[in-house]
């Protein structure tokens, strides 16, 4: 199955409009919720949501980062840029 690089994560996150200096939560949670996420893609065809696209599979890990990170340190979370998401079909 594939596996995220943290290079790739910091570019992916950075291409849904994460600022790594404000975000909640840093490359490596970011990098290991993409990986988390891959069990909705090509592995398993009965819960492919994403097709392994890596800006898909971004959308359904920044919402978790954020919230994990928020709750552990009493943080809210970041909102992402709806722009890349309008360009989207789900």
């Amino acid at each position: 199955m594939k596996r995220f690089t943290a290079a790739e994560a910091r570019r992916i996150g950075e291409e849904i409009g994460i600022e790594w200096g404000s975000a909640p939560f840093d490359v490596e949670q970011f990098r290991s919720g993409l990986d988390v996420e891959l069990e909705h893609g090509l592995h398993d065809p009965t819960t492919n949501v994403t097709d392994d696209d890596p800006v898909t599979t971004a959308g359904r890990t920044w919402p978790s980062a954020s919230t994990a990170s928020s709750t552990r340190r009493g943080r809210r979370g970041c909102q992402p840029r709806r722009s890349w998401l309008d360009a989207r079909s789900f």
